[in-house]
């Protein structure tokens, strides 16, 4: 079929729930750092009917998961310790669902914060509810009122041997394989979904990325920090969006 230059990229979106009229909605920078780099962003609304979501996942060249409140605890089959915030089950079932149908058809996935956490789960994976009470000698990972968005909270020792390393890192850098990020979470990756690994991790030892084991077959990647502020400021951060757009862009060629 013809081929965009410009992918069409899923965003599913979140529920109000604050109590306001019904409204599907997302935080603008997510759908704005795609359309940067020159991937198409598609809001996806949280329909029940999985026929309609098969309808728009179909023209989809990848899928972005991007940051929001905390994935329901039985979809990891644990128990919600009472800690967990804005649990979206609607968004959970979409998510997961679109996630699973992008696993298995190498369809590119990109995870933000909640989204690399998603993608754990969709995977098979777990969550740790809360890292504060989970690691009492942890960071604070997450972000108070008084700190840009954008803001740099610590440092993440990226694999070297991995598809992250390889997007974040040009030869220009050397061997350099840490790097300064923001940071807006309380909630991480626990056990690894099977089929993924570990491939950055703050100073305490919280995963903050994950990707496939196979990334020469499929981008699927998440990353914990938030990539959507730093896309104009850091080149890293927007050679991750422009590697993620560029992977789309050949997996819809593909077809």
């Amino acid at each position: 079929g013809h081929m965009s230059l410009h992918p069409l990229i899923g965003l599913p979106t979140a529920s109000a729930l604050d109590g306001a009229p019904p409204r599907f909605w997302l935080p603008q920078p997510y759908a704005c750092c795609l359309a940067a780099v020159g991937g198409a962003p598609v809001l996806i609304p949280l329909l029940e009917d999985e026929a309609l979501l098969d309808g728009l996942y179909d023209h989809l060249a990848g899928l972005l998961l991007c940051g929001g409140g905390d994935v329901a605890a039985e979809r990891y089959g644990a128990r919600d310790g009472g800690l967990l915030r804005n649990v979206d089950t609607a968004r959970d079932r979409v998510e997961i669902y679109l996630t699973q149908r992008a696993l298995a058809e190498h369809k590119p996935v990109l995870g933000i914060c909640r989204g690399a956490q998603v993608l754990n789960v969709a995977a098979g994976g777990t969550l740790i509810q809360d890292i504060a009470e989970a690691m009492p000698s942890a960071l604070a990972h997450p972000r108070p009122e008084s700190r840009a968005p954008e803001a740099l909270a610590h440092p993440v020792r990226v694999a070297e041997d991995s598809l992250l390393h390889r997007i974040l890192f040009d030869e220009a850098t050397g061997t350099d394989h840490c790097l300064q990020v923001n940071s807006s979470h309380h909630q991480a990756v626990e056990e690894m979904a099977p089929g993924f690994r570990a491939v950055a991790w703050a100073p305490d030892g919280v995963v903050e990325a994950i990707e496939s084991e196979r990334s020469g077959v499929a981008f699927h990647l998440g990353v914990q920090w938030h990539p959507e502020h730093l896309v104009g400021t850091l080149p890293p951060m927007r050679r991750l969006l422009e590697r993620f757009v560029q992977a789309a862009t050949q997996w819809g060629a593909g077809r």
